[in-house]
C-alpha cells in the first residue's frame, strides 16, 4: 500500500510540475537589423551542415529523473541561420545563406547541438553546447579549419521556458561570434 502511494505522489508531483516538455521559441530579426545587414558592403555565404534533431536534450528533477524534453519549434538550422544573421550583421558583413557565390565563405558542420537543465532545490543548472567544425575559405583558397565547441552553463532561479530560451540564445551567439571570429577582413 505504502508503494502504491509513492508511485501515486511521485505521478502526481511529475504530471503536475512545470518542468514538462518545453518548445523554445524563435527570436525573430527586427527591421533594423535587415536594413543594416542589406547596407553592409562584404558578403560572407555561411553553408549549415549537419542533422540535428529539434530535441535538444531533457529536464531533470534531482539531478537523475528526467520529467521533460527540451525542444525546437523550428528546424535548429533555422536558429542558427537567426543568430549568424544577427552576429554578421552587427559585424558590418552583409550574410548570404546557403550559397557559394561570395569572397568569404564559412562551411559550418554541426556535430551535436544539446540543452539540459538539472533542478537543485530552489534552482536550475542550465547546460548547453555546441560541437562544430567550420571551414573558411576565401577566393576558393582554404584559410582556416577549425574543429571545436562552445559550451555555456547558468545557474537560475525557477529556471524554466523563458530562462531556457534566454540561455539558448547566449550559447546561439557566443557559437555566431566565435563563427564571426575567423573571417578575416583585409
Amino acid at each position: 500500500m505504502k508503494l502504491l502511494q509513492k508511485i501515486l505522489l511521485i505521478s502526481l508531483i511529475l504530471c503536475f510540475s512545470s518542468c514538462m516538455t518545453t518548445n523554445l521559441s524563435l527570436n525573430e530579426v527586427n527591421e533594423d537589423l535587415a536594413r543594416l545587414s542589406y547596407t553592409n558592403s562584404t558578403p560572407v555565404c555561411i553553408n549549415i551542415k549537419g542533422e540535428l534533431q529539434n530535441s535538444l536534450g531533457h529536464q531533470y528533477v534531482i539531478p537523475f529523473i528526467p520529467v521533460g524534453e527540451i525542444n525546437l519549434e523550428n528546424s535548429p538550422k533555422t536558429y542558427l541561420y537567426t543568430s549568424m544573421y544577427k552576429v554578421l550583421s552587427l559585424a558590418n558583413f552583409s550574410p548570404k545563406f546557403n550559397s557559394n557565390a561570395c569572397k568569404d565563405i564559412l562551411n559550418i558542420n554541426i556535430q551535436d547541438m544539446s540543452l539540459t537543465a538539472y533542478d537543485l532545490f530552489f534552482t536550475r543548472r542550465i547546460v548547453g553546447e555546441i560541437k562544430y567544425q567550420i571551414v573558411y575559405t576565401r577566393d576558393g583558397v582554404l584559410y582556416d579549419m577549425r574543429e571545436d565547441s562552445v559550451n555555456l552553463a547558468h545557474y537560475k532561479r525557477y529556471a524554466f521556458k523563458n530562462e531556457l530560451e534566454y540561455v539558448f540564445n547566449k550559447l546561439l551567439d557566443e557559437f555566431s561570434t566565435k563563427a564571426t571570429g575567423m573571417i578575416k577582413t583585409f
